[in-house]
């Protein structure tokens, strides 16, 4: 190291960033590798120095995690850079100069071997001596890895760092922490590489804490876009292990094609693996927070975790390449903020995937402010507001498959969420707002009492803060249940209109949908009679039947015993026709759709109830209205 290297940082942090950004990281680098290893060592050293001894939230890196790269490619978007970026806008906002800095180190065999099978170690070590055809062919014979010499270098700097901050946090010489580190972890199997993914860092890590530390409970709680089907299957029969994953499964057709809701843990772990799986892309912050509030939140509560680990994937974030999802940096700070209530401060964030750069650097600079003791920065009001029917679908997929669900009579930690109003006793500097040394717990609303209902579709909007002023669901506060129900009608794109006919009592019309993307794939010709009240297939109740134009069987519906609705998820049978008024739902829509498709159908209903067939109803003229 020169003489440069040993002495204090010249030129400051901004020094730092520069050259940090100067790093040739692009697919094999401009410098030998020796002097590339030099430079990692020298700005390792020198971010050292710009570390608070005295914090409580730690950060560990290695720039030599930067050496593992895809040598057959400069476009693959796990790339070194990822590690690079963040610590940059680390130094960039000052955060960094109050992050104390824990010294990485590699995880060796036998902590490996925890989760991890002999023949998979010893696969990793012979990278270092293969050649450049023998490592192309060993990452083509894997699903969506490459290899370089380095990796296992990297690799065993990843999960040794994360195991680090580990011991740091259960040894209460820090209270929380963040693990910079690369490659990811969450889908690499026990005996096998996959998904970008060479070690199980923090499967890796949660066997430390408990067979070193005797932790009893361990929180996982993974918002990486990917679904972590390495962590799940590593623990889905142990109850020390709560694994909760947000992703999209898009009916089993997204990477890696895991992560079932009803997949909820097997033996004694059975109810400890909870999987909040989207089918459609563009999720943001309002759906998000919503899984937050609605499962993700009652569960960890009632569960008491004694560590959380934060399997932190921003490839779930805003202009992500492979996400195509909306989370905003904002969002992860108050996911980062909530988790924090549940485990008395104690969570640790392990980096996942992110594959746009600022997004991932954001992503990390929120919640290391969060970590630090720092309020969020506000969301927009737009971005609270979850997908038409996003809390109904949640919640009815996953209450079934975990049984803690049934229970609703789950309450909100205290100090679980702020209120808008408490932030005028807080002091804002630069781009991140930091909390006042002078400001006490007042500053922070203790809602003691606050239910959260499962089956209300809009009962916690208004609770997805912080959002600047009073915005959609913020203005909905002061309404009544029904009134509110009305206005979030009002607004959804499924309903063109709604007519108040008469004052006493109020009467709704709401125009159905004159087609939808789901008719030519779940609507069958109906056979040659509908019966007028059937039974539920299920149950026998014939309160209220609605019949599937899939498979024509009756169901009972939504508020009798739902099982219409849970037909429709498991056999993926969304179109219903009630036999009370003829109306046709679509699951998949989430809204009533009325197209000539449909005639049939409601014609022999129609039959069944009043002996004749229904009057055909001209769609153009409700298209004209």
């Amino acid at each position: 190291m020169d003489q440069d290297s040993k002495g204090s940082l010249q030129g400051g942090e901004d020094d730092i960033a520069d050259r940090i950004s100067k790093m040739s990281l692009h697919g094999t680098p401009k410098k030998p590798k020796s002097d590339l290893k030099r430079t990692s060592e020298d700005l390792n050293s020198k971010l050292a120095q710009y570390n608070d001894p005295n914090s409580r939230t730690v950060v560990v890196y290695d720039l030599d995690m930067a050496l593992h790269k895809n040598i057959f490619s400069r476009m693959h978007p796990e790339r070194p850079e990822r590690i690079v970026q963040p610590l940059r806008l680390l130094v960039e906002s000052r955060l960094m100069s109050r992050l104390r800095t824990v010294t990485s180190r590699e995880v060796t065999r036998d902590e490996a071997l925890t989760v991890h099978t002999p023949e998979h170690w010893n696969f990793l070590e012979m990278l270092k001596g293969m050649t450049n055809r023998d490592l192309y062919k060993e990452g083509e014979e894997l699903d969506s890895v490459y290899l370089s010499n380095d990796s296992f270098r990297s690799a065993k700097l990843a999960a040794g760092s994360l195991l680090a901050i580990t011991e740091e946090v259960l040894t209460d010489r820090a209270m929380n922490g963040v693990a910079v580190i690369r490659p990811p972890g969450h889908h690499c199997k026990a005996e096998k590489p996959m998904g970008f993914c060479l070690l199980g860092n923090v499967p890796i890590a949660c066997k430390f804490a408990m067979e070193k530390y005797g932790v009893e409970r361990i929180l996982i709680v993974d918002w990486d876009v990917h679904h972590g089907n390495g962590t799940q299957d590593m623990f889905l029969e142990d109850r020390r292990i709560f694994y909760m994953s947000l992703h999209r499964h898009d009916h089993g057709y997204f990477y890696p094609c895991t992560g079932d809701p009803n997949v909820v843990g097997t033996g004694d772990g059975a109810g400890y693996n909870l999987n909040i799986a989207w089918n459609e892309s563009r999720k943001g912050d309002g759906d998000y927070l919503q899984a937050f509030y609605d499962l993700i939140l009652p569960l960890a509560s009632r569960y008491q975790p004694q560590l959380v680990f934060i399997s932190a994937g921003f490839d779930s974030g805003l202009g992500d390449p492979l996400g195509n999802c909306c989370v905003t940096s904002e969002c992860y700070g108050i996911m980062t903020q909530h988790l924090m209530s549940v485990c008395k401060g104690k969570v640790i964030l392990a980096l996942e995937g992110g594959y746009n750069l600022t997004t991932v650097s954001e992503g990390i600079k929120s919640c290391c402010s969060v970590l630090l003791g720092d309020y969020p920065n506000h969301i927009d009001p737009e971005n609270c507001v979850p997908s038409p029917g996003n809390k109904k679908f949640l919640y009815y997929r996953n209450k079934r498959a975990t049984p803690a669900l049934s229970q609703t009579d789950c309450t909100a930690p205290s100090s679980l969420v702020q209120s808008p109003n408490t932030r005028q006793n807080t002091t804002f500097t630069g781009s991140s707002a930091s909390r006042d040394t002078s400001c006490d717990d007042s500053t922070v609303t203790e809602l003691e009492d606050l239910e959260l209902s499962f089956l209300d579709p809009v009962d916690n909007i208004d609770l997805m803060f912080p959002c600047h002023g009073r915005g959609r669901g913020c203005e909905q506060a002061d309404l009544s249940f029904e009134d509110r129900v009305m206005a979030e009608m009002a607004e959804s794109s499924n309903a063109k209109e709604i007519v108040e006919v008469s004052e006493e009592p109020q009467v709704f019309a709401v125009h159905p949908k004159t087609w939808c993307e789901h008719l030519a794939e779940h609507v069958r010709p109906a056979p040659l009679e509908l019966s007028a009240n059937p039974p539920c297939t299920v149950c026998q109740d014939s309160a209220e039947s609605w019949f599937c134009l899939t498979c024509y069987q009756p169901f009972c519906s939504r508020y009798v015993k739902e099982h219409g609705l849970l037909h429709a998820l498991d056999a993926t049978h969304l179109m219903t026709l009630s036999m009370s008024d003829l109306s046709v739902w679509c699951y998949g829509c989430d809204a009533y759709v009325h197209n000539e498709v449909l005639l049939d159908a409601k014609n022999k209903g129609h039959m069944a109830k009043f002996g004749e067939p229904a009057v055909k109803i001209e769609l153009a003229a409700i298209a004209e209205d």
